[in-house]
């Protein structure tokens, strides 16, 4: 069967409305309904041109922002920057597992660590190599010990818990997330 810009526009309207489709499927669904269910040929440019000039793309996300630094963070000195990140490890029988590490920013040393088994990695087990670098850098865990100090993180759901923004307030380190948006916890 074929079809003016105006009919497939309809029939593309219609595809929509239907409930066979979500109201914000793109061009391959939509082709591929009308291709395979209607028994409509049309190609796939054509039916992303009709949907496009009629407004019914399915919104897509704006670039990224521009990062205002390039490259390595590095401090004047020691102990002003720590950096705080997981990653997923596998043992030679298979078990998973989350390391929790904290490093230096200006010197590279790794100050604490920690590894739980997958499922245990929590924003508790996130602050442990905290506390661990807190405790070796300045000797005792304590109210307001680590002035002057920031802690660069990501946006898991370790780092940006409530929780985890408490304790780093209560020790005096001062929360410095990455870019991006957090995610809800």
């Amino acid at each position: 069967m074929t079809v003016d810009d105006d009919e497939l526009l309809m029939l593309i309207k219609d595809a929509l409305a239907s409930g066979d489709l979500f109201h914000t499927s793109g061009t391959k669904k939509v082709h591929h309904y009308l291709r395979r269910v209607k028994g409509i040929r049309v190609c796939r440019e054509r039916v992303n041109r009709v949907m496009r000039h009629a407004g019914l793309l399915s919104p897509q996300r704006s670039a990224q922002p521009k990062r205002q630094h390039k490259g390595t963070i590095i401090p004047d000195t020691i102990n002003r920057l720590w950096g705080t990140d997981a990653t997923m490890l596998s043992t030679a029988t298979g078990e998973r597992l989350w390391l929790f590490a904290v490093i230096d920013h200006y010197s590279g040393e790794i100050l604490g660590w920690h590894i739980v088994p997958v499922g245990q990695g929590t924003r508790w087990a996130a602050l442990e190599p905290v506390k661990q670098a807190v405790r070796r850098i300045f000797g005792k865990i304590g109210k307001g010990v680590c002035h002057d100090l920031g802690l660069r993180h990501d946006w898991g759901p370790q780092y940006a818990a409530k929780d985890f923004a408490k304790e780093l307030a209560y020790l005096g380190v001062t929360n410095s997330p990455g870019f991006g948006r957090p995610q809800t916890v």
